[in-house]
């Protein structure tokens, strides 16, 4: 659970409308430190064979969130990924996504700096 502004934001949710996009093969959404905020969302995303990040662009992912979900769960940050390592039960492992950078909001597409 993602708790921004006292909003509780289901992971789950956000990750199952973000993989029924037909260019995302897989994603997993986190709650990344904001201090206004509390926290924000972050996703990260596997493409789906074929497609990369310039032909699934972040705004591409913005516009297909705003259409399906609330605006307060949109994803604040985007990150691509090649994929992801899961456990033995094939669910990814976010901690090692966190714990891969100091700040996981760096090198990473930020929908707020656009405005």
């Amino acid at each position: 659970m993602i708790r921004r502004t006292g909003d509780n934001i289901s992971a789950g949710e956000v990750e199952h409308m973000l993989t029924s996009h037909p260019k995302i093969l897989s994603a997993a959404v986190v709650p990344v430190p904001d201090e206004s905020r509390g926290e924000e969302v972050k996703a990260y995303i596997a493409p789906a064979q074929g497609e990369t990040p310039a032909s699934i662009p972040p705004e591409e992912i913005i516009s297909f969130c705003l259409d399906r979900i609330a605006k307060f769960k949109v994803p604040r940050y985007i990150e691509y990924v090649d994929e992801f390592q899961r456990t033995g039960s094939g669910k990814i492992q976010k901690h090692v996504l966190l714990d891969a950078k100091e700040d996981p909001t760096a090198d990473c597409y930020d929908r707020m700096a656009e405005k």
